[in-house]
């Protein structure tokens, strides 16, 4: 066996996404190419190691410094986007989420690959259902998609459609929940009983820990707008999607 063949073996096996089991790097080891550079080649195995242990954070620095030499690393670029999205899940006081979506907008753009790749990255399981995470992969259905619109609303429990409450309520907001079946629930914090004294006759038996008042009824999608018929009568139009605003690990 000659010293090329030994290299390109080598390189192979360093390809991958980053995964926890070897049997999933290997699987993933066919997408992407081959890192050529000997110097990235060991910081991008050393990365991987660390991913491995767990050590996100050290392993996001050998991935930056990685992009930092050769902006356009496939791999490397892939690699953060999954490690950042690790650090979120862990607490880690950095990222945010934007950053995972910018990073890995940078990486679907890299490499067309990720688009599919990414939907089935067990990294990404909390993220993947989310507006934002579908808009990094260019994934979201074109306005005329009523159904695919409407998969992507059913999709997650409960969408915040902001009007949070302010001080130790801040994370009580307005929200709604679109099912499958064409059915909608709509929770609005009452706020007129969330600071009434106890002796308000209407707010005796408010309870904190569900401060909502439900409305319900039926929707329909079309053109990117969700049609609201409620059970009281009224009728209300939302523009899709809702928007998405930005965190930072467990509410850091």
């Amino acid at each position: 066996m000659n010293k090329i063949t030994i290299l390109i073996i080598f390189a192979v096996f360093l390809v991958g996404c980053g995964k926890k089991e070897e049997s999933e790097n290997t699987s993933k080891d066919s997408v992407g190419s081959v890192i050529e550079n000997n110097a990235a080649n060991e910081l991008h195995k050393q990365a991987m190691e660390l991913y491995r242990k767990k050590d996100y954070p050290g392993a996001a620095e050998l991935f930056k410094k990685i992009i930092a030499a050769d902006p356009e690393h496939k791999l490397a670029n892939y690699n953060l986007a999954c490690t950042y999205a690790l650090m979120f899940h862990e607490c880690e006081i950095f990222p945010r989420e934007s950053d995972i979506f910018n990073q890995l907008k940078k990486a679907a753009d890299l490499d067309p690959a990720v688009k599919t790749r990414a939907l089935k990255d067990k990294d990404f399981k909390n993220f993947n259902k989310s507006i934002r995470f579908l808009e990094a992969l260019n994934l979201l259905p074109v306005k005329s998609d009523n159904d695919g619109w409407k998969k992507i609303m059913t999709g997650q429990e409960r969408w915040n459609i902001g009007n949070c409450g302010g001080g130790v309520y801040t994370s009580q907001c307005d929200g709604i929940t679109f099912k499958k079946d064409g059915t909608f629930i709509k929770n609005i914090v009452n706020r007129e009983c969330m600071g009434a004294p106890d002796d308000v006759e209407k707010c005796r038996n408010f309870d904190m820990s569900d401060p909502y008042i439900n409305q319900s009824g039926t929707y329909e999608i079309k053109n990117q707008k969700a049609t609201l018929k409620f059970d009281s009568g009224k009728t209300e139009e939302m523009s899709l999607p809702f928007p998405e605003y930005d965190s930072e690990p467990c509410g850091a």
